[in-house]
């Protein structure tokens, strides 16, 4: 993790909807960027290729709303 990494960033990073869909529900920024300037949408995906979890798509479509 970074400095710039955000709460948002974390739970797209773990694929965790529940958590995800609470930050964006609480307002968190989905545009906010990492010091190498992906989003959490974008951290989610890199995740999800790797991940064959049950929730990752729905993790990267909550993002990209």
């Amino acid at each position: 993790y970074t400095q710039s990494t955000t709460a948002l960033m974390c739970a797209a990073m773990r694929l965790d909807l529940s958590l995800v869909e609470l930050l964006l529900a609480r307002g968190a920024d989905v545009t906010v960027t990492q010091d190498n300037g992906m989003t959490a949408a974008q951290i989610a995906m890199r995740a999800a290729r790797s991940e064959r979890d049950g929730d990752a798509d729905k993790v990267v479509a909550a993002l990209t709303r």
